[in-house]
């Protein structure tokens, strides 16, 4: 496995020689057993081991990905098959009977290599846009238990009908803050006590959601929240100090208290950011589905027709980018792409810009030297047109 990763010898030996004979009592009504031999596994606690696991699961992942009997979830070129996170994956497919078919066989060979199993308990699936006789095989090939409406990853509520997840999903982490709020009104916490409680008990619930599932949720939804959380601080009165204050760092004379609406703005600007610099497979997808692939987002003056071409999170993204680019009055940058200083789509430079990008030149400070100068020759050699 080290050296299908790519790993040097001495690293792989060395962790052979970590787990080379290991032995363990187990301790049984306060009587220790003979010692056992320790045949696969990590060590509990051990700093290597969730780095052992990753390694471990990868191939997995791998072969997931790499079967081409089955299809995956394709928009335009682009397939997405798995989503793994740690020990919790999701498959995506359009061809159901063959991926159970596929995958039960991989996950068999999987378990002879690793003795890792998949716990088929808590695995279930569901059908959008699938027939019932397909479901009912599917059911059958697979004994998992169908999903009919909705079905749970990462914390987070899937469902049949797309248009439920933002709602539903924000709704029942609110009122589970509402409801943990409550709960700590009998503590008669002091004000600053209250705020500290906010940020580190109750808030992160919803700052989660910002993070995975970025939507459309409106901004006075957000301000009325806000106000429902500084209302629980002052004992169900009005504030008697300004936003600005409420919100301030204390370092500056605030009282600190959290604001909904610009961690929500904070986290959608921070997507944004890695779409314009990033090359995962998810950026790929959000460009794929709204035609941008070749497009500046961070520097570009979005107006309301651009944007009302877009969907999905990136949509949502620009539009809160829009209003703090006006604030922060931000324009073209070294840190801008490639493709912004293009405005007129001249074919010929598009194609020298082609030829940067395959070249691993990607933004526009990449292009300087260290000494804040842009070099010709340099340029002339990347594109290969160097006499």
């Amino acid at each position: 496995l080290c050296k299908e990763l790519n790993m040097e010898d001495k690293f792989c030996e060395m962790i052979k020689e970590i787990y080379r004979g290991n032995e363990a009592y187990i301790r049984v009504n306060g009587q220790r057993t003979q010692m056992v031999k320790i045949q696969n596994g990590t060590k509990q606690g051990c700093p290597l081991s969730p780095m052992l696991f990753v390694m471990a699961i990868e191939t997995l992942a791998n072969k997931i990905r790499q079967d081409n009997i089955w299809q995956g979830y394709k928009i335009g070129e682009l397939e997405m098959k798995l989503n793994l996170f740690a020990d919790d994956a999701i498959i995506l497919t359009q061809t159901p009977i063959e991926m159970i078919k596929r995958i039960q066989i991989i996950l068999q060979e999987f378990r002879q290599q690793s003795g890792l199993v998949v716990n088929m308990g808590k695995s279930e699936f569901m059908c959008l846009n699938t027939g019932p006789k397909e479901q009912i095989e599917v059911r059958k090939e697979s004994g998992l238990k169908l999903g009919l409406k909705k079905m749970k990853y990462l914390g987070v509520w899937l469902f049949r009908n797309p248009g439920e997840i933002i709602e539903v999903n924000y709704r029942q982490i609110w009122r589970k803050m509402i409801k943990q709020m409550k709960s700590w009104k009998k503590k008669r916490l002091r004000r600053m006590a209250k705020i500290r409680a906010l940020k580190m008990m109750i808030v992160p619930k919803m700052m989660y959601l910002f993070q995975v599932l970025p939507g459309d949720i409106s901004r006075a939804k957000l301000r009325d929240w806000d106000r429902t959380l500084n209302y629980w601080v002052e004992e169900d009165k009005r504030p008697r100090v300004r936003k600005k204050w409420l919100i301030a760092n204390e370092k500056d004379g605030g009282w600190g208290s959290p604001s909904l609406e610009l961690y929500r703005d904070a986290f959608q600007i921070e997507r944004l950011m890695e779409l314009q610099v990033l090359e995962n497979k998810w950026v790929s997808f959000e460009k794929e589905i709204n035609g941008i692939k070749n497009r500046e987002l961070i520097f570009t003056r979005w107006n309301k027709s651009d944007l009302d071409k877009l969907m999905g999170p990136l949509k949502g993204s620009l539009e809160i980018w829009k209003k703090w680019q006006g604030k922060l009055g931000l324009n073209k940058s070294k840190l801008s792409s490639l493709y912004v200083i293009n405005r007129d789509n001249e074919t010929n430079l598009n194609r020298a810009i082609g030829e940067l990008k395959e070249k691993g030149i990607t933004r526009i400070e990449q292009l300087y030297e260290k000494d804040a100068r842009v070099s010709r020759n340099r340029i002339e050699w990347w594109l290969g047109q160097q006499r």
